[in-house]
């Protein structure tokens, strides 16, 4: 896993979108524009086939008052 600094992908969000934009990520490795977006109040959509990284993501987010469980869901194929 190779998270980006958060810094650095607020900084993009804040300036290609703005709040309460959906932002998606296809291929959401380690959450980590899932975090920035909900650290300046977008919303996002995570895509991801790994079971490694889904695993990864729900403990980042595992805790968080921002997803709901209606929201979080994973498909596996």
């Amino acid at each position: 896993i190779t998270p980006k600094p958060t810094d650095l992908l607020e900084n993009i969000i804040r300036h290609t979108t703005d709040e309460g934009d959906l932002v998606l990520d296809c291929f959401a490795g380690s959450g980590s524009i899932g975090q920035a977006c909900i650290n300046t109040n977008r919303d996002c959509l995570l895509i991801e086939k790994e079971q490694k990284y889904i695993e990864f993501i729900q403990n980042r987010f595992k805790d968080s008052n921002h997803v709901h469980n209606n929201e979080a869901r994973v498909a596996n194929s």
